[in-house]
């Protein structure tokens, strides 16, 4: 998997908040410098409520980060 995702330019990395202090989380993303073109221009992230009950939902979003040259909140959900 990591082989194929260096080949293909990108990665993965998941992040799990089961013990996580309750309260408002926030999805923050710091921009990439425009004069590396080796940076990912898309950042896709997926949000789990509920996992594994059976009123589990998903929701995947793409997000352009080309466009941001600064820290930004993209996101932000209740835990």
């Amino acid at each position: 998997m990591l082989e194929e995702e260096a080949k293909n330019g990108y990665f993965s990395k998941e992040f799990i908040i089961n013990d996580a202090t309750p309260g408002k989380w926030l999805i923050n993303f710091e921009g990439i410098s425009e004069t590396n073109t080796l940076n990912p221009t898309i950042l896709k992230y997926t949000l789990y409520k509920n996992y594994g009950l059976a009123n589990q939902t998903k929701e995947a979003k793409l997000i352009d980060i080309s466009r941001y040259n600064t820290k930004v909140t993209l996101d932000s959900f209740l835990y």
